[in-house]
C-alpha cells in the first residue's frame, strides 16, 4: 500500500479515470489472488474462474464506491479486503453452485409443495428403539 492511496480514492471518486487505472494497477494482483484464495476456502467450484468475475465486480465496486473509504476508520487494505470478501460470499451464494439449493431461492427448496415435505411421522414409526 502507498501513502497515496487514500488520495487516489478521492480522485476516483470524483471520476478521474487515470487515477482509477493507477490504482488497479497497484492492488490488481492483491485482488485476484484474494478471491482467488477466499473462494477457494469458501469451497467454489472453479475458483480461479469465478476469482475473476469478483475481481471485475470488486473493480466496479471500486470505482462506484470511492467516496466512502474513511482514512480515519481503517487502512486502504483493510477497506479492499472488506470489499473483495462480502463480493466473494455474495457471488458463492449467486453462482458457484448452481442447481442446488439456496436460502436465496426457496423454491429450490422444494417446500413450496406439500406433496415433497416428508411425512417425519410416519418415517417415526418406522424406527425401532434399541
Amino acid at each position: 500500500m502507498s501513502a497515496d492511496d487514500p488520495a487516489l480514492l478521492a480522485k476516483i471518486a470524483t471520476g478521474d479515470h487515470i487515477a482509477f487505472e493507477e490504482f488497479l494497477g497497484r492492488h490488481w494482483s492483491f485482488i485476484a489472488g484474494r478471491a482467488r484464495r477466499y473462494l477457494g476456502i469458501l469451497r467454489c467450484v472453479d475458483a480461479t474462474d469465478h476469482a475473476q468475475d469478483v475481481s471485475q465486480e470488486v473493480s466496479q465496486k471500486l470505482w462506484e464506491h470511492a467516496g466512502q473509504y474513511d482514512r480515519t476508520k481503517r487502512p486502504v487494505r483493510a477497506w479492499l479486503t472488506a470489499i473483495i470478501d462480502n463480493n466473494c460470499i455474495d457471488h458463492r451464494r449467486r453462482r458457484c453452485f448452481p442447481g442446488q439449493a439456496s436460502i436465496d431461492d426457496p423454491k429450490s427448496l422444494g417446500f413450496l409443495d406439500d406433496s415433497r415435505v416428508p411425512d417425519v411421522g410416519a418415517q417415526a414409526m418406522n424406527w425401532q428403539v434399541l
